[in-house]
């Protein structure tokens, strides 16, 4: 019987596999029959666990939240064997690279603490900065890679139309290159371990010859030395490094400095050289732009970086030598290497995107994944972890991974890596599992396995001094509780680890010989069965974490209220088995709508109260996506019919189950035909209250007047927030009167949003105390009638308010972090700051949020969670309604419908919309993947749909960066135009994916 069956699931268990009710016949379950489990999954079994594992299983579901709360965050396991699995031709071409995305032009090793660095820099004469960090403010034309095959061989331009100059910065391997390509690897092998070129050339000459005559030559800086960046907290740099024993000595154009490690750094250019030595690389800018060439000179040769500046430039080559003389090394040879580098990248392009694109529809492409693979950076050090006693970190964290943008996300990204991989597995796909292990690699368990289950991974990681400089100090601290989408697992882990070519048979001997660094061969430069295996016990910690620590309250769905469960109320379904909620959602959020950052959907609308009623639908299918994943790497470690995982493979796939089960019965509204959230939900039609430009805010709610504040805290970080008008006990309004413009009197009052008082209706005018029995509502003229207990009646127009607001009384509005109240914000325009914060006009009741339309309602089509089989019309009726004009757009999808209520609405001033109807390249290649599963299940509608998509979405994004030389962080669902940050070549690079129709 039923009840019998669940009080035994619910005393042996804490989670509930609802799939199996209904396969079961349990009669309370809604009538969805998309699963069909054999009865039999009812009996109880335990799955095999991996050894290193024992202990991050234990949970009790009560102390979940006490996570943040003390102990210590280290790695999850205390080998990481998944460094066994890339071979030596991996590892030695990577050893190089350009890893310092957030510098214009520079290289690193992956060495720590310490790497060896390179980088360039630039400035006029007599400017009084330097050209050096990718920054947005710096207002270059262009800049990018515009080939980078991410081992070898990379070219970008920079247009720099201040300096009127263009710079193309490239730089070739050609130890590593003439592996790659010789017909006999291992002879002959070049001394030269990189060559690096700058070449400057005027940008619009009559400009360029003006600045040249009135601030002088172009001042290009190359520098190379030892970068302790990576020794954060308590790993100490050391106090001195020897970059040489001696002096650059320089003849026939070359300056050659001697690293006294049997390397030597070859500079050869038309120009004049200097140098110095330099102690610090952070202060590298400071020294190029107090340069001295009267007084600098080489001081001391022993120094942890070499500077050298080079004026009168054309061409800067620099190179890296090893051993004696470099025979190699002289222009034809060098220019030969850049060739023959540009060749293996047009060739490794052609391989991986054979279809046939034009001119325009190529160079973006090529652009977009090259500016990824540039994008990578290799880091070293601590992440800080947010605590209630303060921020700790954990133990030291090497991460490999591709950032969104050099400009404003020099930085892993949790949830941007998966979409990046995307792109690159399909360019190289050891690159991909590199990033991929290197992630799984930061994964840290708590030293209290019971409090804290399964594995966490920080989901933004600024590791090292150089990444951390870019993010405000008070978001550093990640929040051992917050997830992110588990992308890497959900959307690529299964493509790079179980999913091989039959290599061996075309390119076996090639590969081979050149240890997987041949045109085709990135499949042999790593072992995936073993890559795999050693990875699956952090596949299964991070399941553990993520559904566990993000599991919906349980008793927010019962009858029986928070109260806890009662005997007889025991045989009633769980419905909140498969429901999550994103944490880190704050009720006390000042702005119009709480934030919901850990979903990476930031302002996307959901319920407009934060509370335990939440369950959120994207996470839900990022659980069920996880689980098909973790299933199939299950089952690629061995034969399917092998007990042990086979028995684990059938765990994961009941779990993917049951969570789309869930999703089906408890986020859908079948009379709107609507995936949704759960969450509170107001039903009283009002019309109250407008936004910011004067719209209607909607028809379900009303809108509150805030006054904007500035809070802070003990560390000088800041945060703002906002205070309700009606709770403003005191404001002086300055004045002006029609009758004696001169006098200006204060009022000490409580107002509401209509200018009404309600007590405290005191006015002061020329010395005379009166109360205030009327104010009128304002004029056209804003002229306010004003009549006093003794009969006086003024004339006011104001001018201005400002609340004479107190730390005391009005810290408790600060949001949580920053309680210390500092002052109210002024709209610049000499009045207060207002925001808009939306309320409920009766108490909201738990339901499906259904009032908005976007990227969470499609999400189960996106990641083709609904089987097709025997389901095919209600499919098809879901991709007919993504269709409709208010989603379906012009350019591509909207994040949200244009029909909804706060479609393209700031959620705070100054905080433009985001997520809330632009176009996002990440949201609309999960689209057309999923549409194009659907397709090849035989939906007619899904192909017609995908191919429209594709055709607008690669419209948009080639046409904008044929005028504007950048790929952006998201588009203008009007008119097409880029938005924001740029270049952003994170998931935006996912446009090679769909001009190559790889899906």
């Amino acid at each position: 019987g039923k009840s019998t069956l669940f009080k035994q699931m619910r005393h042996n268990s804490h989670r509930l596999l609802t799939a199996l009710a209904v396969a079961c016949g349990a009669s309370y379950a809604l009538a969805v029959d998309f699963i069909d489990l054999p009865c039999d999954a009812r009996e109880p079994y335990e799955a095999p666990r991996d050894p290193r594992l024992e202990g991050l299983f234990a949970k009790n579901a009560l102390e979940v939240s006490k996570c943040g709360e003390g102990g210590a965050w280290t790695a999850a396991y205390g080998r990481q064997d998944a460094k066994k699995a890339f071979g030596a031709g991996h590892n030695e071409s990577l050893f190089w690279g350009s890893y310092r995305p957030h510098v214009y032009f520079g290289m690193k090793t992956r060495e720590a603490p310490d790497s060896v660095v390179t980088g360039i820099m630039w400035k006029r004469k007599g400017d009084d900065g330097v050209k050096h960090e990718c920054r947005e403010s710096d207002k270059l034309k262009k800049y990018g890679w515009n080939k980078h095959d991410g081992r070898t061989y990379g070219e970008q331009h920079i247009i720099d139309k201040a300096q009127w100059v263009t710079l193309t910065t490239s730089f070739v391997k050609p130890q590593i290159l003439h592996k790659s390509t010789a017909v006999n690897p291992t002879e002959n092998t070049p001394s030269t371990v990189w060559h690096q070129k700058i070449e400057v050339a005027p940008y619009g000459e009559s400009h360029h010859a003006l600045v040249e005559q009135n601030k002088g030559p172009l001042e290009l800086f190359f520098y190379i030395g030892t970068d302790c960046d990576g020794s954060a907290v308590d790993e100490e740099c050391p106090e001195y490094v020897q970059i040489g024993g001696k002096a650059p000595e320089t003849a026939s154009g070359r300056t050659v400095l001697d690293l006294g490690n049997g390397q030597r750094v070859e500079i050869r250019t038309e120009g004049e050289v200097r140098y110095k030595c330099v102690d610090d690389v952070a202060t590298i800018e400071e020294q190029a732009v107090k340069w001295d060439d009267d007084a600098d000179g080489v001081k001391d040769t022993r120094c942890r970086v070499g500077l050298f500046k080079v004026t009168g430039v054309s061409t800067v080559i620099a190179s890296l030598v090893e051993g004696g003389e470099a025979d190699d090394n002289n222009d034809a040879d060098v220019e030969e290497w850049f060739k023959k580098g540009e060749a293996l990248f047009k060739a490794k392009f052609e391989a991986a995107f054979p279809k046939k694109l034009e001119e325009q529809q190529r160079l973006t492409a090529e652009y977009a994944i090259s500016n990824l693979i540039g994008g990578a950076g290799w880091w070293h050090g601590r992440v800080p972890i947010s605590d209630p006693t303060g921020t700790k970190h954990t133990d030291p964290i090497t991460l490999y991974s591709f950032v969104p943008s050099r400009s404003f996300f020099p930085r892993g990204f949790l949830w941007d890596e998966g979409f990046h991989l995307k792109a690159v597995l399909h360019f190289d796909k050891a690159l991909a599992a590199e990033s991929l292990a290197s992630w799984m690699l930061t994964m840290r368990g708590h030293s209290d396995p019971v409090i804290c289950p399964g594995g966490w991974i920080p989901r933004e990681q600024a590791i090292g001094r150089a990444a951390q400089s870019r993010v405000p100090k008070e978001f550093l601290p990640q929040n051992p509780m917050v997830a992110n989408p588990p992308t890497l697992l959900s959307l690529v882990t299964s493509d790079i680890l179980t999913k091989t070519r039959d290599f061996k048979a075309a390119f076996g001997e090639r590969c081979k010989a050149t240890d997987g660094l041949a045109v085709g061969c990135a499949e042999a430069l790593f072992d995936q069965k073993e890559l795999a295996a050693s990875l699956l016990p952090y596949f299964q910690a991070w399941s553990v974490w993520l559904v566990d620590s993000q599991e919906a309250n349980k008793a927010a769905y019962f009858e029986t209220g928070l109260e806890p469960i009662a005997e007889e109320d025991m045989d009633k379904p769980l419905l909140q088995e498969g429901l999550y909620t994103w944490r880190g959602r704050d009720p006390s959020d000042r702005r119009l709508v709480p934030m919901t950052l850990s979903s990476g959907l930031d302002d996307y609308p959901r319920s407009y109260w934060p509370s335990h009623h939440e369950a959120h639908l994207d996470l839900a299918c990022w659980v069920a996506s996880s689980q098909n994943a973790l299933a199939e790497i299950v089952e690629s470690q061995g034969d399917p019919s092998a007990t042990a995982f086979d028995i684990i493979g059938n765990k994961y796939r009941k779990k993917a189950y049951s969570a789309v089960q869930a999703i089906l019965m408890y986020h859908y509204d079948t009379s709107k035909n609507l995936f949704a959230d759960r969450g509170l939900v107001s039903q009283r039609i009002v019309r109250e209250g407008t936004v910011s430009d004067g719209s209607p805010i909607g028809p379900s709610i009303t809108v509150r007047r805030d006054i904007s504040i500035r809070c802070g805290n003990s560390e000088g970080g800041t945060a703002d927030s906002g205070i309700p008008i009606d709770d403003v006990a005191a404001m002086q309004q300055t004045q002006k009167w029609n009758a004696d413009p001169k006098i200006r009197p204060k009022m000490r009052v409580k107002i509401t949003k209509t200018l009404r008082f309600k007590k405290n209706n005191v006015i002061i005018w020329q010395g005379t105390r009166a109360t205030v029995n009327k104010i009128e509502v304002p004029n056209k003229k804003n002229m306010i009638e004003v009549t006093s207990d003794t009969g006086v009646t003024f004339n006011v127009r104001f001018e201005e308010v400002r609340p004479l607001l107190s730390t005391k009384e009005y810290g408790d509005y600060c949001p949580e972090g920053y309680p210390k109240f500092l002052y109210p914000l002024g709209d610049g325009k000499g009045g207060l700051q207002m925001r808009s914060k939306i309320v409920s006009v009766e108490a909201p009741t738990p339901g499906l949020v259904t009032e908005h339309r976007g990227y969470v309602s499609y999400l189960p089509l996106f990641l083709h969670l609904l089987p097709y089989t025997d389901h095919a019309e209600f499919v098809d009726s879901i991709i007919s309604a993504l269709q409709d004009d208010s989603i379906f757009s012009d350019h591509g999808l909207r994040s949200l419908s244009s029909d909804s209520q706060i479609y393209m609405i700031e959620n705070a001033p100054g905080d433009a919309p985001y997520w809330r109807g632009a176009l996002w390249m990440n949201m609309n290649y999960l689209a057309l993947e999923g549409l194009d599963y659907y397709a090849k299940q035989g939906s007619a509608i899904a192909a017609q749909t995908r191919d429209s998509l594709a055709l607008r979405i690669s419209a948009t994004v080639v046409n904008s960066y044929n005028k504007t030389g950048y790929l952006f962080e998201h588009y203008d669902d009007i008119n097409g135009l880029g938005q924001r940050s740029h270049p952003f070549s994170g998931w935006s690079a996912l446009i090679v994916n769909i001009l190559a129709g790889k899906y």
